[in-house]
């Protein structure tokens, strides 16, 4: 699984769908304060965690091998 922050802005969005090209599974850590879900539209296989990198802490344990 690969980390995207800001995934749901322009540049991000645009690097979730190369990354769904290659096959990749994707999470997405983004506040949506400058983002939006509709920049997702045309994404796939992402999950997407409503929160804001200060809090990644919260997340570390999905990405343990």
């Amino acid at each position: 699984m690969i980390l995207v922050t800001g995934g749901a802005g322009f540049i991000g969005s645009h690097t979730i769908q190369e990354l769904n090209k290659q096959n990749k599974n994707v999470l997405i850590l983004d506040d949506l304060s400058t983002g939006s879900i509709a920049n997702l539209e045309d994404a796939t296989d992402y999950e997407l965690i409503n929160d804001s990198i200060e809090n990644i802490f919260l997340y570390e344990n999905r990405f343990e091998d």
